[in-house]
């Protein structure tokens, strides 16, 4: 049942509650505010909600904070092994069998979305992040930190974006600083371009979504100040989203309606894949 948005803050005055906004990425899904102090009580109204015959779902935006462990500091511990088991080597030559950029696509774009890459006026502090891939186009396509809604990843809240992201696509076969073998470690994907994103904490699930939107190349409207316009240079969206490995809790009606949005209308109508790791990323050194 489509209800106007008149019909909607009756419905929300009714239990207690404001119309905020109705998502452009969902439509006729809105978000509201509870108008008393933040108890238990909130989730015996939303069961109200909820059960009501014109309202399909109703959860609760809840929030949390992210898991910050300590990694092991030793140099390219353990080694390579995990991306070894997993056979990139085979990949790669696939790929260069084929006639076809050995280390993956420089037109592919991937954004993680974790703690951040650490930079220093948003140029990335390590070397694997730096330079170009095979196309000629720099490594980073774009940095923004949503933890301060600035455009650099300057004050990273952990090392584990950086992780993550050399997991994924630190570079290959980039010059060490000093004579000797080729610096730091190799991603899985290291030809690929990324965007280095600080997400947003505490992690709450309605600006989750709006965040990972907007990384597809949208603008969700966020009513957040500072909350950046999708950059005009990236409208055509990104080909992956990597989001943070530590983010393990159920999907939610907004990661629904997020999911359902990228991967339809992301990359002008092909989809925007979105990728959630099972395990936590090694420090890039």
């Amino acid at each position: 049942m489509v209800l106007a948005p008149r019909r909607w803050r009756a419905i929300a005055k009714e239990h207690g509650y404001t119309l905020v906004r109705e998502l452009a990425y969902a439509p006729n899904t809105y978000v509201l505010c509870w108008q008393q102090a933040a108890t238990l009580d909130i989730l015996d109204s939303i069961e109200k909600l909820a059960a009501r015959d014109d309202v399909e779902w109703a959860e609760p935006s809840s929030w949390s904070r992210p898991s910050r462990r300590h990694n092991a500091t030793d140099f390219l511990w353990p080694g390579l092994w995990d991306r070894q088991r997993i056979g990139v080597q085979d990949a790669w030559q696939h790929l260069q069998d084929a006639g076809l950029d050995t280390f993956g696509d420089p037109d592919i774009v991937l954004a993680v979305w974790d703690s951040g890459v650490q930079s220093v006026g948003g140029v990335p502090t390590n070397d694997d992040f730096t330079g170009n891939v095979s196309n000629g186009a720099a490594k980073v396509l774009a940095t923004f930190d949503f933890d301060n809604m600035v455009a650099n990843n300057d004050n990273p809240w952990l090392n584990h974006g950086s992780g993550v992201a050399g997991v994924a696509a630190a570079m290959a076969n980039n010059p060490a600083p000093v004579a000797g073998p080729a610096y730091g470690l190799v991603g899985s994907a290291p030809n690929v371009r990324i965007m280095t994103i600080t997400g947003r904490t505490p992690y709450v699930d309605i600006e989750v979504a709006d965040q990972y939107i907007w990384m597809a190349g949208f603008d969700p409207q966020s009513p957040l100040t500072g909350f950046p316009k999708a950059p005009p240079a990236t409208r055509r969206g990104r080909d992956h989203v990597q989001p943070d490995p530590g983010r393990r809790r159920t999907v939610v009606g907004y990661a629904r309606a997020m999911l359902d949005f990228v991967t339809t209308f992301g990359r002008g109508g092909k989809g925007t894949m979105c990728f959630f790791s099972t395990a936590t990323g090694t420090p890039t050194t």
